[in-house]
């Protein structure tokens, strides 16, 4: 059986050294310094310095936002097989910023990803197959999808299959599986499962009622600009006395000190 190769483009240590240099510039939010550096190495065909170089034009850091040039140099490493090049592309023809929304589009870019065991591909992938956008609705491929995204790290996804099977949407309702992810997502600090973990606990669905739980729940997603949250907080405070409040406090100032 004959074997195909695939010709890559060989970048000098000096290139590999330049990338590094880039990055750096880009964490310290010296934008045009980062800009100046990856441009000729993503002319020359490195992928990461194109994907980087795409992502500057789409937030517009260190140049004019151009949602049609960041897509070009996407498009450049997406064809080098760039998962995340190919998330990204995915994510502009779902959401339609700057360029027409195309759900069949995002498909096809998604699949690519998804293919390539990128989470974050398997991840939108399995919305668009959850909600039927650009193709037909599958809630047990969506569920697989999503799944192994949130085994992968993606709390996005997490998040996702709490409300699956807390509404039993496409599926039937497990609220003890909703509990578990809700609060594997809450862990990894997302607001939406923050507050909806917050509220299993004051109402009692599944878990016992623990109203200090609730509102210790309810404070982190309200913290992050959760405004469902926030209302739930305000109104939870009042049932609560002195002593609760400051243990919850102590807890709250252990959780911050452990992801600092």
């Amino acid at each position: 059986m004959a074997v195909a190769f695939v010709s890559l483009p060989f970048f000098s240590s000096v290139a590999l050294a330049d990338l590094e240099a880039a990055q750096r510039a880009y964490d310290e939010r010296r934008y045009e310094l980062a800009y100046s550096i990856w441009l000729p190495i993503a002319r020359d065909g490195h992928p990461s310095a194109q994907y980087n170089l795409a992502t500057l034009y789409r937030f517009g850091r260190g140049v004019e936002i151009s949602t049609p040039v960041a897509m070009e140099w996407y498009r450049r490493a997406a064809r080098q097989g760039h998962a995340l090049s190919q998330v990204n592309i995915g994510r502009l023809y779902l959401s339609g910023l700057g360029l027409l929304c195309n759900p069949s589009r995002s498909l096809y870019w998604f699949q690519l990803a998804a293919a390539q065991g990128n989470p974050f591909g398997e991840y939108y992938l399995g919305l668009q197959y959850l909600f039927g956008l650009g193709v037909g609705a599958d809630s047990s491929l969506a569920k697989d999808l999503l799944l192994r995204a949130a085994e992968s790290g993606v709390r996005e996804a997490a998040n996702e299959l709490g409300r699956i099977y807390h509404s039993g949407l496409g599926l039937d309702v497990d609220k003890a599986e909703a509990v578990k992810w809700y609060r594997i997502s809450a862990r990894a600090g997302h607001p939406g499962s923050q507050n909806a973990l917050g509220a299993m606990y004051e109402h009692g669905e599944t878990v016992n009622v623990d109203m200090a739980k609730a509102y210790f729940w309810y404070t982190l997603a309200a913290g992050s600009g959760n405004a469902e949250a926030s209302h739930n907080r305000s109104r939870l405070k009042a049932e609560l006395d002195t002593d609760e409040l400051r243990h919850i406090g102590d807890a709250l100032e252990q959780w911050h000190k452990q992801r600092h």
